[in-house]
């Protein structure tokens, strides 16, 4: 009875699995879905902020600082999804690269009528990216690739990819960083307010 139980549970694992291939396998890559919903930005930065802090929980060496604007609006609307990942990848690419000292997440906001716009920065004292490095990263203009939309999946993705995923939703990235002096990503992204 149990080996029967196993063998359906495998058997629904591995038809999900066939599907989510032919699923992705038929997604135009210039036209990845956008899932807009109504979220909460209060609780949406709290989960981003306890996720981050239980990854350094251990990590002596560096410091995480949030502020967010508590002036926020109740209640967006945008792809909370997709933005949660380039926000925890960006913060999870700092901590890859700061051995010591610190990182601060700065969330604030500005909002008239029924557009918020959304300024998201990340600076940390790590390492740091040359010139080159970060013109290769602003200057991606390809879209998104097959390899890329089944990285879509996980919870981290790359810098390249957090980029084009900003750029999908219809925000910017900026750069600013210096080899030995750390770097700072903002993200410039307009939310609808939903009343």
């Amino acid at each position: 009875n149990e080996v029967i139980t196993m063998i359906e549970e495998k058997t629904k694992y591995l038809k999900y699995i066939l599907n989510n291939t032919l699923d992705i396998s038929s997604i135009d890559v210039n036209n990845i879905k956008i899932n807009n919903t109504v979220y909460n930005p209060h609780k949406f930065f709290v989960d981003i902020q306890k996720k981050t802090e239980y990854k350094v929980k251990d990590n002596k060496n560096i410091k995480l600082n949030f502020n967010t604007n508590n002036n926020m609006p109740d209640n967006l609307y945008g792809d909370s999804v997709k933005l949660k990942q380039v926000i925890i990848s960006l913060i999870n690419n700092a901590i890859k690269y700061t051995e010591n000292g610190e990182i601060s997440i700065n969330i604030d906001c500005i909002y008239r009528y029924d557009i918020c716009r959304l300024i998201i920065r990340i600076k940390d004292t790590g390492k740091g990216m040359n010139l080159e490095k970060i013109n290769e990263l602003l200057m991606t203009n390809e879209s998104i690739t097959v390899e890329e939309i089944n990285k879509l999946d996980n919870i981290d993705v790359d810098l390249k990819l957090s980029l084009k995923i900003v750029k999908l939703l219809g925000g910017i990235i900026n750069i600013k960083s210096n080899v030995g002096n750390g770097t700072e990503f903002t993200i410039i992204l307009d939310q609808k307010v939903d009343r």
